[in-house]
């Protein structure tokens, strides 16, 4: 029965711990994840060459964190295969390519969920040997709902891990001093090994888990004294070392390849990070009790576990502090609470296999002890990292884990402590309600406690990052103690963009804008300190928004430049009355700005682009040249082409001008700079097919530069005839027959130039219905003999390669171009055109008729040529 209760409960702590963590895993990033998405790809591709150096990532050194990713991608691979992706090289050459992808990111992030659920199942069952059952059960309740925790074990990081492994090598080091049984030294030094390669930080462990043993080995040698003890007591301490050393160095040379091949530079990558952390701190400075600092003072730390923690780990953290401090009040409400059943005693752990122990005492000594160990981990581990210049929040996660079970035992000292002084003033008032109550008192209190703790983390979903302590004020006083912000809020940022006109051929600098923002929005993005910093950053790479952040805000980061640009915030992400992302329009005076080099003495600060008239073919193109930079032009000014082009290079328009200073419209650019307005017009022939057009422009002579692309509708029917039925487009000739391709095309028109080497044909189509996927067109220049001299196959209604399809319907114009290569010694004569379609799918040709009568080949004569 007590297995099967065990059994129950920790499979009810598993459901627990991943019921809250795996919800919601692709709806936020974090700012580090894309770097360790990319260390889980080079990790990968090195396993998969055999190349073991590259293993070296990262000098954190993260091994953990980056195997996890790799068996993450190995079941994106395996169980949820990405479409079109060939192989598993082609599959991370894409995620190369893109810092975090969406449909990637839950299997990134699942292994470090397991993990860590995982982990605190292991808690409990360690903490069950030093602090009791319901001690370690709380415990571990209020760690799976530990919002801190919580938060930072569901992303691709390093921090939950390095928290899992230290508290699981703390607590069986203490399950193996307890019982002297070696196996959990081994278990302490495998864990230990797992967290140095994590994080570095756990090598200040080392001292502390050697100490340790040793302390307690010299205690239990003093009582009682045995002659000849000291050989043995040296021979004891050496194997409890080793216990702990050996497994620790084999775990982590095994899970690190680099190691293999290049151990002293691998080490040595790792000694020289742990070096830039403890002697200088953050590249962008840090932030502390409302001011932009260089690095926090010595109460950072106590900060941070003041605000990290809940009310109730808080409350409980406070009693256990008042019960270890051994007042004898609390010493009384402790051994009451033991009778009461509010503390297990360690009769009611199941028996175990003990070898010698080295530290026989009571219940209550080891209880003591292993509160005392869990203090000192805490003070320790905390001391040590106050040392280091670098200071954030999440280093000192690694604590929550035993903050949290001290909190436990505290709440459970006080419980008894309650239980105590209800029974003493009830019993002769009310015995049985006493009685009755005395016995679920724990119970209740116990699900009280849970209700608030999750209570308070429930209302920080979905990222759990922004759950602060409501006792110190929440979010919105830690933003004025410590930084604040991690990437959470840059989502629903991008997904207000994304709901503007032309979102995704706009441009957005924002804070974390490649590493979070970017992997949410649609369009371009760019970051707003490293790729772009000032105001003449922005307006060179034709920025359309700013996105700003709050720990960006905290610190400073934002140029001078940028700032005074910004009029008031178009939309606000928020948490707590916090504002984490803010959205600002970046002012333009005209569509794009930018900042090229075309030429000597032609710099290129913007251009409009007008609306395309689809019934003329006109499309206005206004540049903006800096005009302090024309005196450097060629004499007589410089021609500048533009051309308009569809999706497989086809040139539509083609407009020259000569930009000349005295000539031009002088008008102001952005930041005042003096600029030269030319104004062009590409005249492309009505009816071009619905869809997307590229316009570019160059000096003459010279590589060229995309402006942008323009939308292009179909020509409505009724546009392009007049009343009679006779076709009107400028430069089409109409054809007297009723040509129809199937059933969904009629062929309207043409229009027919020569160059030396080749016919440019243009075929005027009229829809009758949109047309099926799967066919081609083809044009025919056949001899006198019928022979064929030229030919063009074509996708019929559609450009060809990878552009999208147009969106035909009934009733439109559209025109389609040919281009036939001639052959040379071509004579003057009779050459016939013929134009016809078919099916890719076995090549059978479409019906075609001419007013109703079907044409026996399948295609139709359109026209006689010359040969001139």
């Amino acid at each position: 029965m007590r297995r099967l209760r065990l059994a129950f409960t920790c499979a009810a702590l598993l459901v627990l711990a991943l019921w809250l963590r795996l919800p919601g895993l692709d709806t936020f990033l974090t700012a580090d994840e894309a770097t360790w998405s990319a260390g889980a790809v080079q990790f990968l591709n090195a396993l998969r060459s055999g190349n073991w150096a590259a293993t070296n990532i990262s000098g954190h050194p993260a091994v953990t964190t980056v195997w996890a990713g790799v068996i993450g991608l190995t079941g994106k691979w395996l169980l949820a295969r990405p479409p079109g992706a060939a192989g598993l090289d082609d599959m991370l050459r894409g995620l190369a390519a893109n810092p975090v992808r969406l449909d990637v990111l839950p299997w990134l992030r699942l292994p470090i969920v397991v993990a860590c659920a995982l982990g605190i199942l292991g808690i409990y069952l360690l903490a069950r040997r030093s602090l009791g059952d319901r001690v370690a059960l709380l415990g571990a309740v209020l760690l799976s709902l530990d919002p801190f925790f919580l938060a930072h074990s569901r992303v691709l990081a390093l921090d939950a891990l390095l928290a899992t492994f230290i508290t699981l090598a703390w607590l069986a080091l203490m399950a193996g001093i307890r019982g002297g049984q070696r196996r959990y030294l081994v278990l302490s030094g495998l864990a230990i090994g797992l967290a140095i390669l994590t994080k570095s930080p756990a090598l200040v462990m080392g001292p502390l888990m050697a100490g340790w043993p040793v302390l307690a080995r010299l205690r239990a040698a003093r009582r009682p004294p045995v002659a000849g003890a000291r050989p043995a007591l040296l021979r004891a301490i050496l194997l409890d070392l080793c216990s702990l050393g050996l497994p620790a160095a084999l775990i982590v040379f095994l899970l690190w390849p680099a190691l293999w091949v290049a151990p002293l530079s691998t080490l040595g990558r790792v000694w020289a990070l742990m070096t830039v952390y403890g002697q200088g701190g953050h590249e962008l400075g840090n932030f502390w009790l409302g001011q932009e600092v260089t690095q926090p003072g010595p109460a950072f730390y106590p900060a941070v576990l003041l605000w990290r923690t809940t009310p109730v780990t808080l409350l409980g953290l406070l009693l256990a502090v008042v019960a270890a401090a051994g007042l004898p009040a609390v010493r009384f409400a402790t051994a009451r609470a033991r009778r009461l059943g509010a503390v297990s005693p360690a009769s009611s752990l199941p028996p175990v296999d003990r070898g010698p122990d080295p530290q026989p005492a009571t219940q209550a000594g080891l209880e003591r002890q292993s509160v005392t160990a869990l203090f000192v981990f805490v003070l320790w581990f905390g001391l040590i990292l106050s040392t280091g210049d670098k200071k954030f929040d999440r280093y000192l996660l690694p604590v929550f884990p035993a903050v949290d079970l001290l909190a436990a035992w505290g709440l459970a000292a006080g419980a008894g402590w309650l239980a105590a002084r209800f029974r003493d003033g009830g019993k002769e008032r009310w015995p049985g309600v006493v009685a009755r109550i005395r016995g679920s008192l724990p119970l209740v209190g116990a699900v009280l406690l849970t209700g608030v703790q999750a209570m308070s983390v429930l209302a920080a979903r979905p990222t759990y990052l922004t759950a602060y302590n409501p006792l110190a004020g929440g979010m919105r006083t830690a933003s004025q103690v410590f930084i604040v912000g991690w990437g959470e809020g840059l989502a629903e940022a991008a997904a207000y963009l994304d709901q503007q006109p032309g979102a995704g051929n706009q441009h957005v600098a924002s804070w974390y804008g490649q590493n979070v923002f970017g992997s949410f929005y649609s369009g371009q993005s760019y970051d707003l300190y490293y790729d772009l910093r000032s105001a003449a950053d922005l307006y060179a790479h034709d920025v359309d928004y700013v996105v700003t952040y709050v720990n960006q805000d905290q610190r400073n980061l934002l140029d001078p430049s940028v700032r005074e640009q910004l009029a008031g915030p178009l939309f606000t992400s928020q948490s707590s009355g916090v504002t984490l992302a803010s959205v600002f329009g970046w002012p333009k005076p005209f569509l794009h700005t930018a900042d090229r080099p075309l030429a000597p003495g032609v710099r290129l600060l913007g251009w409009d682009l007008g609306g395309y008239d689809a019934r003329q073919g006109r499309l206005p193109v206004v540049l903006y040249w800096d005009l302090g930079e024309l005196s450097g032009a060629p004499a007589g000014g410089s021609r500048i082409v533009s051309w308009l082009k569809d999706a497989n290079g086809e040139v539509w328009a083609q407009a020259e001008a000569t930009l000349d200073s005295e000539k031009a419209r002088h008008v102001t650019a952005w930041l005042g700079r003096p600029a030269a307005a030319l104004d062009m017009v590409l005249a492309a022939p009505p009816g071009l097919l619905p869809g997307t057009y590229q316009v570019e422009i160059a000096p003459f002579a010279r590589n060229g530069l995309a402006l942008g692309s323009i939308p292009v509708a179909a020509v409505p029917a009724a546009q392009a005839f007049d009343a009679s039925g006779g076709l009107v487009l400028a430069g089409v000739t109409p054809l007297p027959d009723q040509v129809t391709f199937g059933d969904s095309l009629r062929l309207a028109g043409y229009a027919l130039q020569r160059s030396e080497s080749e016919l440019t044909l243009d075929l005027v189509w009229t829809t009758v219905q949109a047309p099926p996927e799967g066919c081609q067109f083809f044009v025919h220049l056949v001899d006198a003999q019928e022979r064929i001299v030229s030919q063009f196959d074509g996708p019929l209604g559609r450009l060809a390669g990878d552009a999208p399809a147009p969106d035909l319907r009934a009733g439109q114009v559209v025109r389609q171009r040919a281009r036939l290569a001639l052959p040379g010694g071509m004579q003057d004569g009779a050459y016939r055109i013929y134009v016809g379609a078919y099916r890719l799918a076995g090549g059978a040709r479409l019906a075609v008729s001419d007013a109703g009568v079907p044409l026996n080949d399948g295609r139709y004569l359109l026209l006689t040529w010359s040969g001139n």
